[in-house]
């Protein structure tokens, strides 16, 4: 049997504004915070402190279901 090697690359950009644009975007949507966060999977406490620019990183996985929930693009690339 072969045994496959992997290499897992960590890949990082900064987005000074994400934090704001998110929180408009929950604005806009009129969406309750509890029924994103149901939908994404994560707690109150995270989104919170998510939008208040209290987290460090998200994982690109997170921010596109918030971006499917919300229904838009926050034109984060790699």
């Amino acid at each position: 049997m072969a045994v496959k090697v992997r290499k897992i690359e960590r890949k990082e950009i900064e987005t000074p504004e994400l934090p704001k644009q998110i929180a408009q975007a929950q604005k806009e949507s009129g969406k309750p915070v509890s029924e994103i966060c149901q939908a994404v999977g994560f707690s109150r406490t995270y989104w919170y402190q998510l939008v208040n620019g209290r987290e460090e990183a998200i994982a690109e996985e997170t921010l596109r279901k918030i971006e499917e929930v919300l229904g838009v693009d926050f034109g984060v690339y790699f």
